[in-house]
C-alpha cells in the first residue's frame, strides 16, 4: 500500500474504533440491566449510528478508489503483476462498503428487512477476508526469506483475529457488553499498528539498522536485512507491538473513567451510607421483634380456642347431674344426717 496507504488505513481504523468504543460505553452506561441497550437504528434518528455508517462507507470508497488508481498506473506501465497486487485489498474494502450500505437499507427503511445478526455476519466475512489477506502477505513458512515486513504482518493478525472472534461472539450474544468494547479496542490497536508499519517499513530514518527497503517486483516491496539485523528487527517489532498495546490500555482506561462520570447508570438501587445502614439494621431488628410477639399472640389464641373446643365437647347428662337426680338427693340426705348427729354429739 505504501506510506500514504498505511497512514490512511490506520486513520480510518482508529476513527471507527474510537467511535464504536464511545457508542458501546455510552450504551452500557445508559442501561440498568447489566448489558447494553439494543443498537440504535438509522430511522430512529440516532445521529451517531448514521455517522458511523457514513465514515465506514467513505473510507471504503476512498480505499477502493486509491486501489483502482494504483492498479491503473501499473497497467499503463505494462505491469500485470503490479495491477494484481494493488487490487489485493479491493475486496476487503468492498465488503466493508457492503456492510454500511446494507445497514442503511435495513435499519433506515423497510426495503431490506434482515434477521438479527446479519450485519454482524457481513462484518465477520470482512474481517475474515482481511485476516486471510495479511496472512498471505506474510509469505510462506520461511519468513526469513520474505523480509522484516512478515513480522509486522504476523503481529497485525492479532488485532484482526480479535475483531473476528468478538464479531462472532456478538452474533451469539447480541446484548453482551464485552464483545463490542473489545472489538473497538482491537480496531484502535489495528489502526495504530498501521501507523507503525508505515513508519518502520517505508521511512529510511526509522527502518531497523542493517535493513533496507528493496523492490522485489512491480508494485511489490520488501525490507531486506542481513545477518543478525533480521532478528534484531523482529525483536524491535515485537517490542513496538507491546508498547502499542500498553499505550492503548493507558489511553482507554482513563477515557472510560471520564465517560463513567458523564453517563451515570440509571438504577433504582443506591449504595447506603453508614447511618442508613444502621437505620436499616435497627428497622430490621424491630420488625423481627414484632414478628415474634405476633407469633406468640397467635399461639396463645390457638390454645384458648382449643380449650373452648374441649369444654364444648364434654357430655352434659341432665339425668345424672340435674336437681332431680336420685343419687344426688341420697347423698345430700346422708350428709344432712351426719351433720345432725355431729351437732348432737357436740352438745
Amino acid at each position: 500500500m505504501g506510506l500514504e496507504g498505511f497512514l490512511g488505513t490506520g486513520l480510518g481504523f482508529q476513527v471507527i474504533g474510537l467511535w464504536q468504543a464511545y457508542s458501546a460505553v455510552k450504551s452500557f452506561r445508559s442501561s440498568d440491566s447489566g448489558g447494553r441497550v439494543p443498537r440504535p437504528l438509522v430511522k430512529a434518528g440516532k445521529a451517531h449510528r448514521t455517522s458511523e455508517l457514513v465514515i465506514i462507507a467513505v473510507l471504503s470508497v476512498l480505499h477502493m478508489i486509491f486501489s483502482l488508481i494504483a492498479s491503473n498506473s501499473n497497467q499503463l506501465h505494462g505491469s500485470g503483476v503490479g495491477m494484481a497486487v494493488s487490487l489485493e485489498r479491493f475486496g476487503v474494502a468492498t465488503l466493508f462498503l457492503l456492510y454500511s450500505l446494507v445497514a442503511f437499507l435495513s435499519e433506515g427503511s423497510s426495503f431490506l428487512p434482515l434477521p438479527a445478526g446479519t450485519l454482524e455476519l457481513i462484518a465477520l466475512f470482512a474481517f475474515g477476508e482481511e485476516f486471510l489477506l495479511f496472512n498471505q502477505s506474510r509469505g510462506g513458512e520461511d519468513h526469513d526469506a520474505v523480509g522484516l515486513e512478515s513480522q509486522y504482518y504476523s503481529l497485525l493478525l492479532v488485532p484482526i483475529g480479535v475483531c473476528l472472534i468478538t464479531t462472532a461472539l456478538e452474533i451469539a450474544f447480541p446484548i453482551a457488553v464485552l464483545p463490542p468494547i473489545v472489538r473497538s479496542m482491537a480496531l484502535i490497536l489495528q489502526g495504530s499498528w498501521f501507523y507503525q508499519m508505515a513508519v518502520s517499513l517505508f521511512t529510511t530514518k526509522w527502518i531497523a539498522q542493517g535493513c533496507e527497503l528493496t523492490r522485489r517486483g512491480e508494485g511489490d516491496y520488501t525490507v531486506r536485512c542481513e545477518g543478525m539485523s533480521l532478528m534484531r528487527g523482529k525483536a524491535i517489532a515485537t517490542l513496538q507491538f507491546n508498547c502499542h498495546l500498553a499505550m492503548l490500555l493507558l489511553f482507554l482506561l482513563p477515557l472510560y473513567g471520564l465517560m463513567s462520570k458523564w453517563y451515570k447508570v440509571p438504577s433504582s438501587y443506591e449504595r447506603l451510607g453508614d447511618n442508613e445502614v444502621m437505620d436499616e439494621a435497627r428497622s430490621s431488628l424491630q420488625q423481627k421483634e414484632r414478628g415474634q410477639e405476633l407469633a406468640q399472640a397467635q399461639y396463645f389464641h390457638v390454645l384458648e380456642d382449643e380449650d373452648e373446643a374441649l369444654e364444648s365437647a364434654e357430655p352434659k347428662d341432665e339425668t345424672l347431674l340435674g336437681p332431680a337426680c336420685p343419687l344426688k338427693r341420697l347423698l345430700v340426705g346422708v350428709f344432712m344426717d351426719e351433720l345432725l348427729e355431729y351437732c348432737k354429739w357436740t352438745h
